[in-house]
């Protein structure tokens, strides 16, 4: 619950194991943050602290923001995290250090 509990994400807008179909196959995104507007802000997808992050791992997640559509995009072993902000207009993203403020 560090998302809560240290960065002060309201509880309300978080899920965990959000349902999601992705090609007509039901998956599940580890936790999905929602902006106070209600549309997905932040999917962090959590691995096992023995997983490394692997390109697998971030195609995983970029494959669950096909559906989401999030801006920000976390991927975390408990040890390593990696978070990117994606721009959909002009198709790219980059590493950010921290992860924002919950819009």
């Amino acid at each position: 619950w560090y998302l809560i509990e240290h960065l002060g994400y309201p509880a309300g807008r978080v899920a965990v194991e959000k349902s999601l179909k992705l090609n007509g196959m039901n998956k599940r995104a580890d936790v999905v943050v929602y902006s106070a507007t209600g549309e997905p802000f932040l999917l962090v997808e959590c691995k096992s602290t023995d997983v490394e992050i692997s390109q697998q791992v971030f195609d995983q997640a970029a494959r669950y923001n096909l559906v989401l559509r999030v801006p920000y995009l976390m991927v975390t072993n408990g040890m390593r995290h990696f978070i990117a902000q994606i721009n959909f207009e002009e198709n790219n993203w980059h590493f950010l250090q921290n992860l924002p403020a919950c819009q």
